[in-house]
């Protein structure tokens, strides 16, 4: 896939990611938080460069660093990873069931093999 051909909810999704893991590892924020917020840089990263299987790393990266973020993170640290959370969450949505129906139409397309 062509750098210029991703989809605009993909790169998106994948900034969003990169904004919460970056506040998530801002000096000062718990410990705790630290492996959640890399696992979320690295699949936003993985999203702008346009690979397919961060969508499945990103979306649940996202929702546990919001939950680790609500127990002991900075305010700002929680307002950004909250911010961020819900758009990437439905974006994330709205890309799964796009590829469940691309993966149903090609299953559809292709003639049965043997078994």
């Amino acid at each position: 896939m062509s750098v210029f051909r991703k989809p605009r909810g993909q790169m998106w999704m994948g900034w969003m990611a990169l904004v919460a893991a970056g506040a998530a590892l801002f000096p000062g924020v718990s410990s705790s938080v630290a492996p959640g917020a890399a696992l979320l840089a690295v699949g936003g990263l993985a999203l702008l460069a346009g690979h397919a299987w961060a969508q499945m790393v990103a979306a649940p990266a996202h929702v546990a660093l919001a939950g680790r973020a609500a127990i002991g993170a900075p305010t700002a640290t929680l307002a950004i990873v909250a911010v961020t959370a819900l758009p990437a969450a439905l974006v994330c949505g709205a890309l799964l069931s796009r590829a469940i129906l691309r993966f149903v139409e090609s299953r559809r397309a292709t003639p049965a093999q043997a078994r």
